[in-house]
């Protein structure tokens, strides 16, 4: 019984300085973490395009249709973003080429985000957006306000592509596809969409 005492009152005796010595320690833990942004752009609907000009009246007032020639993706992100549209011009792979601003598009909001809230479209709060031509960098999607990460229901999107309407035509300058006087042939473009951090 006398040395149970013994052993608890220096127990007793010791825990101050334990409890101290532990402290101390902890002190000197330094704990640091780095995320990197997290941008996962998907095409779900319309990956390839065929826009088929058979008639004079398609030659003459070009191609569009809300059924048809359409793209639609979604955008999973950690941080707000921004999407680049790039393109060149269509090329029959025989050296004939048709200018790629025959070609444009439009873009509309179908997430729970909102155009003017959490993103511009197209640098505008409306969603469908205005009509734009096709080029080497067309900014579709910038972050503005409260930001645009989210997920992909929050994030999605449809571009509606033209050919050579007289809407395009306007923006552009060019001529009809008649006018242009274009080879038979089929012409074909790489459109690449890049999902990036906002600068």
């Amino acid at each position: 019984m006398h040395s149970v005492r013994i052993c608890s009152a220096l127990l007793l005796a010791l825990l101050p300085v334990l409890l101290r010595a532990q402290a101390d320690e902890a002190d000197d833990i330094q704990l640091s973490a780095a995320f990197e942004a997290s941008i996962d752009l998907r095409v779900t609907e319309g990956d390839n395009i065929s826009f088929v000009v058979a008639t004079t009246s398609e030659y003459t007032g070009g191609l569009a249709s809300p059924y048809q020639y359409f793209s639609e993706f979604t955008v999973t992100s950690s941080t707000a973003f921004q999407v680049v549209l790039s393109a060149s011009d269509l090329a029959d792979g025989a050296g004939r080429t048709l200018d790629i601003r025959n070609l444009g598009c439009r873009l509309t909001d179908y997430g729970t985000h909102s155009a003017g809230v959490q993103h511009l479209l197209m640098g505008g709060a409306a969603s469908p957006s205005p009509l734009a031509l096709l080029g080497p960098s067309l900014t579709l999607i910038s972050a503005t306000g409260s930001g645009n990460a989210g997920t992909a229901a929050q994030n999605r999107f449809r571009i509606q592509f033209e050919l050579a309407t007289p809407e395009l035509r306007a923006l552009s300058g060019l001529p009809t596809l008649l006018e242009q006087r274009i080879a038979p042939g089929v012409y074909r473009t790489v459109i690449l969409l890049t999902a990036s951090p906002m600068p």
